[in-house]
Order: structure tokens, then sequence, then C-alpha cells
């Protein structure tokens, strides 16, 4: 005969785990996000100030009271700026971790690497990755920063409108970046172009490919990175290739202004056009970024603020359930943020106008801006 006080006492322990379990999605010990940057590598430079922008954004919030009493735990990887140890990086938050959460990559090759890991297990994922392809990654799938078709639309509107050149060049990164950005250019071009050229993204001398670039070009459009982007400069001087250049967001960095200043010919460059710098939001963003790290917040430290913003805004206001967080970032309207008003459309993407800016003799200046 079955003792009824045993029977009892399992129907309260059972009864017990199944309340427990199911308050474990609202209620969790910590709040466990996964962070992937390259912190190392080509694209380092921009890694680590996004880092430093996620970690900002998670003391402001633990600051204001923001995970009602409960602990944000962030595991910090670096994805080396190769696709492979992105993946690798995110194999080990997902299932070593336990990350129902997670911010970046930045790098586009990186971002759709990780992507259908993500979206397989129903990671909600915010990077800044601008290849158009991350549209169609799925609906766990976000970004802070506008695609490249936007950016390669500005570009060419820009050349078409502007500089009107008959036969310009392209020297692109062969990457996702790289490839995905002048595609979108080509298409958008009024003309068709006298050389389009990529190179390794490892390459430091490019003596070779410059002298590729036909004589008859009238305008260089350039797609690199900030770490390689002094030396093309130098040596495209150094091959009086006096005509003007157009570039992307990558231009926006202090080591490169310098050395625009030795290049004969106006630089002009695209950036999305984030917050506006007078704005109280902006400004109590930098100040608290350079006290905390000593440095001025560099690209793209305001966009990956916003994304782990985001990302713990929505965790607190429906709870650590990453449908629910996916399906409250997808209703994301115009919500300020230090990089500026972020409205989430259909695709997860994140929509801006583009600022073109020009360089000469080591001085910037705002040409125009660019709406979609």
């Amino acid at each position: 005969m079955i003792n009824r006080n045993l029977v009892m006492c399992i129907a309260g322990l059972v009864l017990a785990a199944v309340f427990s379990f199911s308050g474990c999605g609202d209620k969790p010990a910590s709040y466990k996000i996964g962070v992937i940057y390259p912190l190392t590598g080509e694209a380092s430079f921009w890694g680590n100030n996004a880092r430093n922008g996620a970690e900002l954004a998670v003391q402001d919030f633990n600051a204001r009271g923001g995970g009602q009493g409960y602990k944000v735990e962030v595991s910090y990887e670096d994805s080396k700026s190769v696709p492979k140890e992105a993946v690798n990086a995110a194999n080990k938050l997902i299932f070593n971790d336990g990350a129902k959460f997670i911010v970046g990559d930045l790098a586009s090759s990186n971002l759709l690497a990780i992507a259908p890991l993500c979206q397989q297990n129903k990671v909600v994922t915010i990077g800044q990755g601008s290849n158009p392809k991350i549209r169609d990654a799925g609906d766990y799938i976000f970004r802070t920063w506008p695609s490249d078709d936007l950016m390669g639309r500005a570009v060419a509107k820009f050349l078409n409108d502007t500089l009107l050149p008959k036969q310009p060049a392209i020297l692109f990164v062969n990457n996702e970046y790289g490839k995905g950005l002048t595609e979108v250019v080509k298409k958008s071009l009024a003309t068709a172009v006298s050389l389009e050229e990529g190179y390794d993204a490892t390459t430091r001398d490019f003596r070779s490919i410059i002298q590729k670039i036909p004589r008859t070009s009238d305008a260089l459009i350039l797609v690199a990175y900030p770490e390689e982007l002094p030396v093309i400069l130098k040596q495209l001087a150094e091959a009086r290739l006096n005509i003007p250049i157009i570039g992307t967001e990558t231009f926006e960095n202090e080591n490169v202004k310098k050395i625009s200043a030795s290049y004969p010919n106006p630089i002009y460059y695209t950036v999305p056009r984030f917050a506006d710098k007078d704005s109280a939001v902006y400004k109590d963003f930098i100040d608290r970024y350079k006290t905390k790290f000593g440095k001025e917040a560099g690209v793209p430290a305001d966009p990956a603020y916003d994304a782990m913003m985001l990302i713990l805004k929505g965790i607190s206001a429906v709870g650590y359930d990453p449908q629910k967080v996916k399906d409250y970032l997808h209703g994301v309207k115009n919500y300020e943020g230090v990089s500026g008003i972020i409205t989430f459309d259909e695709h997860g993407d994140v929509v801006k106008p583009y600022w073109i800016k020009k360089l000469l003799e080591g001085k910037e200046s705002t040409v125009s801006e660019v709406q979609f």
C-alpha cells in the first residue's frame, strides 16, 4: 500500500520544482550577456572601442538600478577579426556560458558567420556589421549600424550628383564588407568603372595594386580599413595619382586624418549621421566614456553602447526571455540613444541619413547630407 504522506511529499516537491522553473525565465539569478568583438587583428581598433561602449552601458544600467536587483553578467570574447574565431566565441557563449543575448560582432564577415548559430538557437543578437545580407539573417538578428546598401547608395549619389566622374576606379578589401559595399556602389553608379580591384586584408604594400589604376581614372572609390588607409594614402601620393578619393566611415579616424594632409587632392567620405554632437545625451556619453577609459570615444563605441542598453532595457521590460525581447526590439521606434534616434525596421535594420565629409590639407568639413 502506497504511503499517502510520501505521495503528498513527492507532489509538493514536484510542484515546487515546476514553479521554480517557470519563474526562472523572467527572474534569473543574473542576466547573462555575451559580447563578441575583434579585440585583436585587423579590426581591433574598432573592436576595442565597441567593447568599451558595451561595458559602459552595463555600468550605466546597473548604476540606474535597471537590473531590478539582478546582476548583469557579461562574458567578453575576442573574434580576432576572423569569422571562424567569431563562431568559436559564439559557441562558447551560447553552450558553455548559457548566454541568451549577444552584442556584436561589428565586422560583417563575423556577424554573418555567427548569425545562423544565433538564429537557430534563438539568441537575440545586436551587431554593427554593415553588409546588406545581414538584413535577411533572421528575426533574432539586429544591428545598430546602418546597412551598406544605404552607404553604397550615398557614395554613388555623391559621385553622380557632385563629382561627376567618367571613369572612377574602385579598390576594396576583399571580404564581406568590401565586396558587399562595392556591389552596391557599382549598381548605383551612373557610369562604368575603369578598374575594380580587391586586395587581401593582410596586405600592407599597395604599390603593385596602385599601378593597375588606369591613368584615365578621374576618381578613386576606396573601401579599406583604418589600419591600411595611411599606407594606401601615402603610396597613392608617391605614385602621383592626383585624383579625388571617396571612401567610407573608416576615414573617421585620427591617424587617417593626419596622413590625409599629405594627399594633394580632396578626400571625401560617407558616415552615418548618428547623434547630434551638441545634444545633451551625446555629450553626457562622451564625458562618461572619457572619464572611464581615459580617451575619446571612437567609432563604433556609441552604437555598441546602444546595442547593449537596448538588450538590457528589453530584459527589464519583458523578462529574461529571448523571444519576448526579440519582439520588444522589433517594436522599438524613435528610441533616443547615444548614437542618435533608433528605429528598427521589419528586418532589424536601423535606418539613418548619411553625411558627406571632406578632408583637405588635414582639415575636415561636412559637405552635404544624403537622406533615405
